[in-house]
């Protein structure tokens, strides 16, 4: 085929002499755009398709897509990064986001290695996760249930309160972790929509973007909830907003324990 580009020559003098170039030029009468580099940068005869390579990873943007409207739907992750972004401080419900991210970065490296399959396929291991998972959800609405009325002041839930960022990390990759269906969701994400051939660091770019897409959302709800007109709602509405919580975190876990 054809290269699409005019070629023209120009001499380009520097400290060391003249270097002859080849400056390429798309013409715009190309039925394809093409991203060409330039002839210095390039082995002879090497052309990189732009539409090819788009086409290659159009993939990725449907699994964003899903990725994020799980993301934003309301579950467990997101009541435990509110509850530390309201009750502790902005920087423990960034780092709370930031262990949902890692959970599930994880889920994905697990999907594309087939071990989610796998788990899948042995019954009983996948109910020793369900009720392992189960009982931490169970065991942190009984935390939260304890402590709703337990009354707060402003000068509580600055970031020198006793709940330490790391404790709030791992908060959050524990809660996301504690509920092996995730982990089924996205294996079956790359069943739906990778390719039976994948080109080069799919499992890699899949990873990246389940981190940054559940990262983003989670932090973007600590910095919108850490603010000091929502920390005044939360402590007004404290102790309902605490038990809501425990029973959907309660419910979760009894469900997966039992379901």
């Amino acid at each position: 085929m054809p290269w699409c580009r005019s070629v023209t020559r120009s001499r380009i003098t520097t400290p060391w002499g003249a270097l002859q170039v080849n400056r390429l030029m798309l013409k715009k009468t190309c039925a394809q755009s093409r991203l060409i580099l330039p002839h210095f940068l390039q082995h002879p005869g090497c052309c990189f398709t732009y539409n090819a390579v788009m086409n290659e990873y159009a993939f990725l943007g449907a699994i964003a897509g899903i990725l994020l409207v799980g993301a934003m739907s309301p579950g467990p992750s997101f009541l435990v990064v509110a509850k530390n972004s309201l009750s502790q401080s902005r920087a423990h419900g960034i780092a709370t986001a930031f262990g949902t991210g890692l959970g599930v970065a994880i889920f994905a490296v697990l999907a594309s290695l087939g071990v989610t399959a796998l788990i899948e396929k042995v019954p009983s291991a996948y109910l020793l996760l369900k009720i392992i998972g189960g009982l931490y959800l169970v065991f942190l609405a009984w935390k939260i249930w304890g402590g709703s009325k337990q009354v707060l002041t402003p000068e509580q839930i600055e970031p020198g309160s006793k709940t330490t960022l790391y404790r709030a990390f791992l908060s959050g990759l524990i809660t996301q972790t504690s509920n092996p269906k995730t982990a089924l969701v996205i294996a079956g994400i790359f069943a739906a929509f990778v390719p039976s051939s994948p080109p080069a660091n799919t499992a890699l770019l899949v990873t990246i973007i389940a981190f940054v897409i559940d990262f983003s959302w989670y932090a973007a709800v600590a910095l919108t909830l850490s603010t000091a007109r929502s920390r005044g709602v939360y402590l007004k509405a404290k102790t309902g907003f605490d038990r809501v919580a425990a029973v959907f975190l309660g419910a979760v876990g009894i469900k997966l324990v039992l379901g």
